[in-house]
C-alpha cells in the first residue's frame, strides 16, 4: 500500500475522494450563515507521525463516522493529498471532530451524488480543481473504486 510520511511540524492534509459501492460520490455540504451551500471532501490535517492513510481513516471516523477502504493517492495539490476511498459503512454518529463544536462556523450535511453531478459547476465542489480532475480522470477514479470493492470481496 502506498504510504507517505511528512516531517514533524509540517502541516499536511489528507482528504478522501470517497465513493459508495453504487459509485456515488460522498462529500460534505457546508452551510454557512449568509452563504450559498458548497461541498468539500472529507479529511483534514495530519497529526504528528501519521501517514496520509492513517490520518484519512481518523478523519473519516471523526467527520462522518465512516469505515472505508483507502486506496491509492490520486492527486496532491500543494499541502493536500487526495486518496480514492470506498465507504464500507456510514455510522450513526457523524460530526464528532473538534471543528464541529463551534456552531457559529455553520453546519454540515453528508451528501451523496453521482460523479456526473459532482463535476457540474452548479454543485460548487471546492476546491474547483476537483471538478476538472473528475472530468479528466473520473474513469480512473471509478476503476479504483471497483478495484477496492473487489479487494473487500476477496476478504469475506
Amino acid at each position: 500500500m502506498y504510504e507517505t510520511e511528512y516531517p514533524q511540524g509540517a502541516s499536511h492534509k489528507s482528504r478522501a475522494l470517497l465513493f459508495d459501492r453504487a459509485g456515488q460520490f460522498i462529500c460534505l455540504g457546508r452551510i454557512k450563515p449568509g452563504k450559498s451551500v458548497y461541498h468539500v471532501t472529507v479529511g483534514g490535517t495530519m497529526e504528528s507521525g501519521e501517514t496520509t492513510e492513517a490520518a484519512l481513516a481518523r478523519e473519516l471516523k471523526e467527520e462522518i463516522d465512516a469505515t472505508a477502504v483507502i486506496g491509492r493517492a490520486f492527486l496532491t495539490v500543494l499541502d493536500t493529498t487526495y486518496h480514492v476511498a470506498l465507504s464500507l459503512r456510514l455510522g450513526p454518529n457523524p460530526f464528532t471532530g473538534p471543528e464541529f463544536a463551534d456552531r457559529s462556523l455553520g453546519r454540515y450535511s453528508i451528501t451523496r451524488v453521482p460523479l456526473s453531478k459532482a463535476m457540474n459547476p452548479e454543485f460548487d465542489l471546492q476546491p474547483v480543481l476537483l471538478q476538472d480532475f473528475f472530468r479528466d480522470y473520473g474513469g480512473a477514479v471509478l476503476a479504483e473504486v471497483k478495484r477496492l470493492d473487489g479487494l473487500t470481496h476477496q476478504h469475506r
